[in-house]
């Protein structure tokens, strides 16, 4: 029977959600809002995943000898064979993807993969700036487009971002890399194809030509194009997609559209004929693997189609017939019982040969079928092709499993390294070595990789980025806040010069070195179980902030002896001159923080401390603070012990750092109401016919004069669009107090002014300026659409947010908690 992942999977699967869910601007696995399609989650991923709008397929991705991979706190690494940044030489050890590590790569990293038809094959990452490729020239791209092997930036159409026209990259949904092509999927549910192929027939549009992106048509009558996708996936020569409504197209040579169907050329997508008796079961996951076809149900059912030359089909039969028809992979044998309970699928899908798969059942046991080349499904003979089997080495529970082009991968519970089983060379086990060797049956001897959705131990999360050095090294006399998951552990200095006073790292030696933590945990599932982190660190000048958030009792902005300091989950910003953040960091346990920049990136200006609830993005425009968590509001602050009851903004200008760092930069919290001017109870907008509709109540107020309400496009800079007096007797109640706001937004004023003002702050910094303009543009035109329409057209979802600012009578402002527009 099929079953739903356990509890286990939910605590250590799942884990990272519940380690960054007081961040929801990073939400999980280092995602930002606006860095994707509403509903992205990067930890829907494994055997714990569901629903294909949202499922995760590339958090791990491996092709010949080489691996990358999504890691829990957002960071992509990458080891193995031509993939340092010289494209040619071998990285023996998971390496973070930056712009230190590969220089010529700038932007966030957003999605990453490798693939090609030879080895060494390509590496293809997405960053907030575009496509960035290196590697074995041709082996994913045309070399026309990028001639070199170290890491490059690519125009295509006379697009810079490398993406087709029309396309910014936090709106590719998913990037599929495999053998000479990249396809890529669009929030929006378009399919573009950008394809090195020798045959046209892999474009999708009917065309030819190799250096061009080609937007996928379907084949039926008038050549629409391919809308609705959710994922993409193929393997050389050929592409599947699925749709939304649950649907399922290929295109490319020798595609099996099912129905008994033979092979055929289709130069246009054409809707395969879909498993009978499973109408109406919505579909997990889609596979590709040389030519043949997989579909996975969310009811577990597994069923392929096409080519079997080496078994990869899996039902026990003829190994040399093509299936015309859906088969159903078997356990035991030709009569044995199906595969009805699969979690989880991984066809050889980033190269052109080896046809193999491997899944992982409701018991989360692998197996594993097709072909064995070196020994890469953990089978015993080299070379052989085998039906479904379990693997040598290993038993329950995985949580994961990524099948490369000689080897095979998984996650398994309480190891804090992966699994590996196959061809060993360049450095593909991540341990560190090169040798050439087979590995007959699964071994742990690798490196610490946690995959973002699949995390198996107890892991660390070091709350900002740090301060570091041209060479990438943590700076002697910094300091980190560590984050535990699941927490409750104990943490210790394992070796090097640090000190861990609570949850705060502090670096304390002289010279370049190496410091090692620990952080022990013990979990029901596991035991006591340790996990590990080493950081390079080094001398290096830098000016540092700190400074306490804490709990002003008596909220006179006075931090005195007898009130405490708090984290109430907050993160400090530093923030440049030009308003964009230079560092971010969590507020310790006890509420104390330190943030610190590089000397030599210091300009001349004001630096300001700004308040988050959760980690901004370096580089990101920050303007103003968060209301904080739990009903808490701002009381003041203390600069340098000088106490300020009337900047209850969330921010601190420090002054000009060039020379120097700040001590003593303090701000007050309080959710006593007797010390705040208002207590905020909810706050909602929502726009109906044209009409912005903002409500909200106090549960308490004091000297409050008015309230202003406040609009932004992207929930960072906002403007003032309106006013509402106090209803309150001379601006003081105890009692709970309702108000609300209109505003006409057919005119378009309003929304033109807030895309002016995020026009302002900075978004024409990114490299890509034309893509600033596009969004300045449908800035403006976002309330103007109005004009035409009557409901839900007339905002794009999530894109406008509002608060309410709160005026006492001495103009002194505090602020509520930011609101998404709901449209209805």
């Amino acid at each position: 029977m099929f079953k739903k992942p356990s509890r286990l999977l939910a605590a250590l699967a799942l884990g990272t959600a519940m380690l960054l869910g007081n961040a929801p601007t990073s939400a999980q696995c280092g995602y930002f809002v606006g860095d994707g399609c509403p509903g992205t989650n990067y930890a829907n991923y494994g055997v714990a995943s569901s629903g294909a709008a949202t499922l995760e397929y590339d958090n791990q991705v491996s092709t010949f000898h080489a691996t990358v991979t999504r890691e829990y706190t957002g960071v992509f690494k990458i080891w193995g064979e031509g993939t340092a940044a010289d494209g040619v030489a071998n990285l023996l050890s998971p390496t973070e993807i930056n712009a230190i590590n590969f220089p010529g790569l700038t932007g966030r990293v957003l999605k990453a993969a490798v693939g090609g038809n030879t080895t060494p094959g390509q590496t293809v990452v997405l960053t907030t700036d575009g496509l960035f490729i290196w590697g074995n020239v041709g082996s994913v791209v045309n070399a026309a487009i990028a001639p070199g092997t170290a890491v490059q930036d690519i125009t295509v159409d006379g697009n810079s971002t490398g993406l087709p026209a029309g396309v910014a990259p936090t709106q590719v949904k998913m990037m599929y890399v495999g053998p000479q092509m990249i396809a890529i999927t669009t929030c929006d549910g378009n399919a573009y194809v950008l394809n090195n192929n020798a045959t046209p027939n892999l474009r999708g549009d009917g065309g030819t030509g190799n250096t061009t992106w080609a937007h996928v048509q379907e084949s039926t009558a008038g050549n629409p194009f391919l809308t609705g996708v959710v994922a993409m996936r193929g393997s050389l020569g050929r592409l599947m997609a699925l749709k939304s409504d649950n649907t399922v197209w290929t295109w490319g040579t020798s595609v099996y559209p099912g129905g008994g169907g033979a092979g055929v050329q289709a130069t246009r997508a054409v809707q395969m004929v879909l498993p009978a008796g499973e109408a109406g079961n919505p579909i997990k996951m889609i596979g590709a693997n040389v030519a043949s076809h997989y579909v996975l149900y969310e009811n577990g059912h597994l069923y392929a189609l096409g080519f079997n030359n080496l078994r990869q089909l899996g039902d026990w039969g003829n190994t040399t017939t093509a299936r015309l028809n859906w088969v159903q992979p078997r356990y035991t044998s030709a009569a044995g019982p199906v595969m009805n309970d699969i979690l989880w699928i991984s066809p050889n899908e980033h190269i052109g040969n080896n046809a193999a798969i491997n899944v992982i059942n409701s018991a989360y046991q692998v197996y594993s079928w097709g072909s064995n080349s070196g020994l890469m499904i953990g089978r015993p003979v080299d070379g052989t092709s085998y039906d479904p089997g379990i693997p040598a080495g290993i038993s329950p529970t995985v949580f994961s499993v990524e099948t490369g082009g000689h080897t095979s991968m998984l996650s398994k519970a309480c190891s804090q390294n992966f699994g590996y089983v196959g061809h060993r060379i360049f450095g593909s086990m991540g341990n560190g070595e090169g040798s050439d060797i087979n590995e007959a049956s699964y071994t742990f001897t690798t490196a610490d990789v946690q995959i973002c959705g699949a995390t198996t131990v107890p892991q660390m999360f070091t709350g900002g980025s740090g301060t570091t050095g041209a060479l990438g090294q943590y700076c002697n006399g910094s300091s980190l806040t560590l984050s535990g998951l699941p927490t409750g552990g104990t943490w210790a200095v394992v070796s090097g010069a640090a000190t861990i006073t609570g949850n705060r790292l502090t670096f304390t030696g002289a010279g370049a070195g190496a410091v090692t933590i620990s952080y022990t945990a013990t979990t029901t599932e596991c035991g006591s179980s340790v996990a590990t982190e080493t950081f390079q660190v080094g001398d290096c000048k830098m000016n540092s902030v700190s400074g306490t958030i804490w709990n002003d009792a008596n909220g006179n902005a006075n931090l005195d002896g007898a009130e405490a300091g708090i984290d109430n989950g907050l993160w400090v910003n530093l923030v440049a001159p030009d308003r964009t953040v230079a560092g971010s960091a969590k507020i310790a346990n006890d509420g104390t923080y330190t943030i610190a920049i590089l000397q030599e990136n210091t300009v001349a200006g004001n630096y300001s401390i700004i308040i988050t609830n959760g980690q901004k993005p370096l580089g990101t425009t920050l303007a103003s603070a968060d209301a904080p968590n739990a009903d808490y509001g701002y009381t003041g602050t203390s600069l340098g012990g000088v106490p300020n009851t009337g900047n209850r903004t969330g921010i601190i200008v420090v002054g000009d750092m060039t020379s120097g760092g700040v001590t003593a930069a303090d701000f007050g919290i309080s959710n006593d109401p007797a010390v705040l001017p208002v207590k905020f109870g909810f706050v909602a907008a929502e726009l109906f016919n044209n009409q912005l509709l903002v409500k909200w109540n106090t549960t308490s107020e004091l000297n409050n004069s008015h309230f202003e309400i406040e609009a932004s496009v992207g929930g960072t800079n906002f403007i003032s669009i309106g006013k509402v007096d106090s209803k309150a007797t001379n601006g003081s109640s105890a009692e709970a107090i309702e108000y609300e706001f209109t505003k006409d937004t057919s005119a378009g004023v309003v929304a033109a002014g807030i895309a002016l003002l995020a026009a302002g702050a900075g978004l024409f910094k990114a490299r890509r300026v034309r893509y600033a303009m596009v969004t300045i543009t449908l800035g403006l035109m976002v309330f103007a659409a109005g004009c035409n329409k009557n409901r839900r057209d007339v905002l794009p979802e999530g894109k406008l947010y509002v608060r309410v600012a709160q005026v006492d009578k001495d103009g002194t402002k505090s602020y509520s908690k930011v609101v998404t527009v709901v449209k209805r």
